[in-house]
């Protein structure tokens, strides 16, 4: 099995998690280049262990981050795209936000996969399939809090457009059936974006739209890579990214929307990339998807 770091073989990070579902290492990406021996040995690798044959890594310093299985290894140095070819500025939390976020990732940490789980029932209510090997984006916690009470939901990571750090969580509040109770978002939404397809799967083409059920639908019909921006308002701001040749806005049968798609289009096309307006005859995606079941 050939790999570009020897290191991360699955047979090392099986021995690095051992047992656990998840646990803290030091990087061997970027420890040995760190010029003190403290630095060198901080945990900064997490690695997760999705089920006995699947594990998942990343490194909060170097964005080493990557999978790996019994069979192959997907080694990846995750490097954020750079900055817009606008400049957009870098939005710097204050201590209040810095709060909600550090809230926020408390709850993704302590999150697991969706399989089943009351997630499931939720995706299947709308017609989706249920979305395999996405605990980089989406988990499910059996203790968020809704109304004074505690429940389970699903939890999608929210990461910065411009820098790809994660910045907070979005919460959908399901029963134990998987009926949706609500939701709401911890941390910091503006400049965001919950991508269900990560960095390195967007190459010179992004799919853009507003929720999580109506961003998986298109995915489940083949649009591809795809981020969920959370509203009308997202999609009117999103930065120009640079290496981005083309963007298509999941479109809905929303004035809203469509005014935030044209808005969008204004500013991409000067900058020399295609926007293209993608939606269904009626409703959005999910409405198409779940026509069809």
């Amino acid at each position: 099995m050939e790999c570009c770091d020897p290191n991360l073989n699955f047979q090392e990070l099986a021995r690095l998690i051992g047992t656990k579902a998840k646990t803290d290492v030091a990087c061997p990406e970027c420890g040995p280049r760190c010029t003190t021996k403290a630095n060198a040995k901080k945990p900064k690798l997490r690695i997760w262990r999705v089920d006995e044959g699947f594990l998942t890594y990343n490194c909060a310093r170097c964005y080493l981050k990557g999978w790996a299985t019994r069979e192959r290894i997907d080694w990846r140095k995750r490097i954020p795209p750079g900055l817009p070819k606008r400049a957009a500025p870098i939005l710097v939390p204050d201590a209040d936000q810095v709060r909600r976020i550090e809230r926020g990732m408390s709850i993704w940490d302590g999150a697991r996969d969706i399989r089943g789980t009351p997630a499931v029932a939720h995706f299947r209510r709308r017609g989706l399939e249920v979305p395999e090997h996405m605990s980089h984006v989406l988990r499910f916690s059996s203790s968020l809090h809704h109304e004074g009470k505690t429940t389970g939901g699903l939890v999608a990571l929210m990461r910065d457009i411009v820098t790809w750090q994660p910045c907070g969580i979005h919460r959908t509040f399901l029963s134990p059936d998987g009926v949706k109770l609500g939701r709401k978002m911890l941390g910091r939404s503006k400049g965001a974006a919950i991508m269900l397809d990560d960095y390195p799967d967007v190459v010179s083409g992004l799919h853009i739209g507003e929720g999580i059920e109506t961003c998986l639908a298109a995915r489940q019909l083949g649009y591809r890579p795809v981020w969920a921006v959370g509203s009308a308002g997202a999609i009117a701001d999103f930065p120009v990214l640079a290496g981005i040749e083309a963007l298509n806005v999941l479109g809905e049968n929303d004035r809203a929307n469509l005014d935030a798609a044209r808005a969008l289009r204004d500013r991409y096309e000067p900058a020399g990339c295609e926007v293209w307006i993608c939606k269904p005859r009626d409703g959005d995606f999910n409405d198409a998807i779940r026509e069809a079941v």
